[in-house]
């Protein structure tokens, strides 16, 4: 039966949108905004009087001028030069024509007029700024005053949000006089008069922002309404819950197919702003998280439709914010947190896959959608890991791990569709919606989930594969930032040897012989640096990373100093100073010899002061040990 249903839905929705596709594309260039029909009647209007002023100085230009008698001129009478009549042009410039002539003398000036060759002085800093500022909040807000933009605008939906709050809550309520069907009658009838109502007066210049207002509250009344139907046990008239899940729907596919006749974002924002509040204000239900997961993605849709980057943007963080506030109290048994966090999967998957989309048609993010993936990330991390530390705190690497493993697919789709150079600045990379940002959250996530899955020197060798992919991958693909992210995490075990170097005096024996517990991990640790200082050197980055071989040969140093007995310790040391000698000798690397100068140095140091009596500590062998040494 799961099936069928599944089967129903989705054929459902693919004829959904189907019709929404056809829709959008006879729309397209068909309809106008009520703005766009007022700005067509304003021009027709203007072509009128522009032919009724031409008509009449054509008129006038053919009326007889009458003859003026002649008067003998006389000494005291002083004489009139002639006037010259020049005939009014036939025809009137139009008004394009007109602002093309003064483009024109604009450009090029009066011909009596002087050409200046000094530069207009600057404004001032201040000013500049200022007039940026300025020009910036007028283009926000247009002609409007303050008072219109406040009493006309933030109120009226101010005002819908709080009717549509008390419809939710109306429908919430059981009453002992009306059953579930007079509920759902009562909200179907408010939202539709309320979308009625703004359809008629939209048509109204005066009138637009308030009727704008209604439709959007009217919209998202109908989706509450629909919601409540089968939500909402108080107003509960469909037991179904794929019948609800299909009128959902239909609803979401309804304020689609509206938003493209309109072409309205204020509209849009307002419809799907009620309907995420109107959802985190009811009571908390499987069916509630999934039904707002219609809402994100026809939202999305229109976003991705129209290219409305700020409402997709709103939309992380109204989806976010009412999934907070609807789980809040919700239950611990296990059947209820998977939906939960299932929810919380999709709205990630969504807006992933929306960026994603938009990254791959664009080639990179610009605009408000460069902030997307950041917020759609902290959302689903932040919320998801406060669930599970209130609800399972010791299966929080559970969510950490899949968590990570999610990151790294997209850093992987993000890094083949960005369209940047390798050598581009990070801040621009990251600007662009590149893999920096997916690839570092994974990072961190997995070190989290170590941390909490894993205890002791297990955490050390966990870091130290994590470290050792990020530095092999960033070195093969010649991607700095990912070696520098694996060099990063190579220094969290490496602090935490060092301090178990000098606090942990705990003593194993394997097969006899006697060594500290932080040997093998540091020997690890250690080889582990050698390694991704060759692999940078076989890359042609000879002088990249020299940091790492330092530390791998002073954590083999501190072995050294740990392990042997202290007449043995210099010998040990000349000993590692020639292997490095070796190495830097086949490998044509400097590096490595001053490492072996410096370890032989202080072996020697170590043979003066201990084999030769200057430090009394009782030695076995101590000719041995100075022949070797020499």
């Amino acid at each position: 039966m799961d099936f069928v249903s599944l089967l129903i839905v989705g054929v459902v929705l693919a004829f959904v949108f189907r019709r929404l596709k056809e829709i959008a594309s006879r729309l397209d260039g068909k309809i106008q905004t009520p703005s766009e029909i007022a700005l067509s009647d304003a021009i027709r209007n203007l072509e009128a009087r522009i032919n009724q002023l031409e008509s009449q100085v054509q008129t006038r230009g053919h009326e007889t001028v009458p003859p003026v008698e002649s008067t003998p001129a006389t000494d005291a009478a002083p004489s009139i030069a002639p006037v010259e009549t020049i005939a009014p042009p036939s025809v009137i410039e139009t008004p394009r024509d007109s602002a093309v002539a003064a483009t024109a003398r604009a450009a090029t000036g009066p011909l009596s007029a002087p050409v200046s060759t000094d530069r207009p002085a600057r404004p001032a800093i201040a000013e500049q700024v200022g007039r940026a500022l300025f020009g910036f909040v007028r283009e926000q807000v247009g002609s409007h005053e303050w008072e219109s933009i406040v009493g006309g605008n933030l109120l009226n939906k101010v005002g819908v949000l709080v009717l549509l709050i008390g419809v939710t809550l109306f429908l919430g309520f059981s009453l002992t006089r009306l059953g579930a069907a007079g509920k759902i009658a009562v909200g179907l009838a408010v939202s539709l008069a309320m979308l009625t109502g703004g359809i008629l007066a939209e048509r109204r210049s005066r009138y637009v922002v308030f009727g704008r207002g209604l439709i959007g509250g009217g919209w998202a009344g109908i989706y509450t309404t629909a919601f409540a139907a089968h939500g909402l046990p108080t107003a509960r008239v469909i037991e179904s819950p794929t019948l609800a899940t299909i009128l959902l729907l239909a609803v979401a596919a309804a304020m689609i197919a509206h938003s493209i006749r309109y072409r309205s974002e204020a509209v849009t924002a307002l419809a799907y702003l009620i309907g995420f509040v109107t959802l985190a204000i009811s009571p908390m239900s499987s069916f509630a998280l999934f039904a707002s997961i219609p809402l994100v993605a026809s939202l999305l849709y229109i976003a991705n439709r129209f290219h409305w980057e700020r409402i997709a943007v709103a939309g992380i963080v109204v989806t976010y914010a009412s999934y907070a506030w609807a789980t809040r109290e919700g239950a611990s048994s296990a059947p209820v947190f998977a939906t939960d966090q299932a929810a919380l999967a999709i709205y990630w998957l969504i807006y992933e896959g929306f960026d994603l989309a938009a990254l791959y048609r664009e080639g990179r993010r610009r605009g408000p959608g460069q902030i997307l993936a950041a917020l759609n990330a902290s959302g689903f991390v932040g919320v998801s890991m406060l669930q599970w530390l209130e609800r399972r705190p010791d299966d929080l690497f559970v969510v950490l791990a899949y968590s990570a493993a999610a990151f790294v697919i997209s850093a992987i789709v993000r890094a083949r569709i960005v369209r940047l150079s390798a050598d581009s600045p990070l801040h621009e990379r990251a600007a662009a919606g590149s893999y920096e940002l997916s690839i570092t959250i994974s990072a961190a996530l997995a070190a989290a989930a170590i941390f909490q899955r894993y205890a002791g020197y297990s955490i050390n060798v966990a870091l130290l594969l994590e470290a050792q992919f990020l530095f092999l991958i960033g070195v093969q693909t010649g991607q700095s930032y990912l070696q520098i992210l694996g060099a990063i995490v190579f220094a969290i075990p490496v602090g935490k040897l060092g301090y178990a170097l000098f606090d942990d005096n705990t003593m194993i024996v394997y097969r006899g012989l006697k060594f500290s517990i932080t040997t093998p991990i540091a020997i690890l640790t250690a080889a582990a640096g050698y390694l991704d200082r060759a692999m940078a050197m076989r890359a042609h980055t000879p002088r990249r990373w020299r940091i790492l071989a330092w530390t791998a040969s002073i954590i083999l140093g501190a072995v050294i100093a740990n392990e042997a007995e202290a007449s043995h310790t210099g010998i040990a040391w000349l000993a590692l100073g020639g292997l490095l000698f070796e190495a830097g000798w086949l490998a044509d690397d400097f590096d490595f010899r001053l490492q072996s100068y410096v370890a032989s140095s202080f072996g020697l140091m170590s043979i003066a002061t201990v084999n030769l009596d200057f430090v009394p500590v009782e030695q076995s062998h101590r000719w041995v040990t100075l022949a070797l040494a020499c």
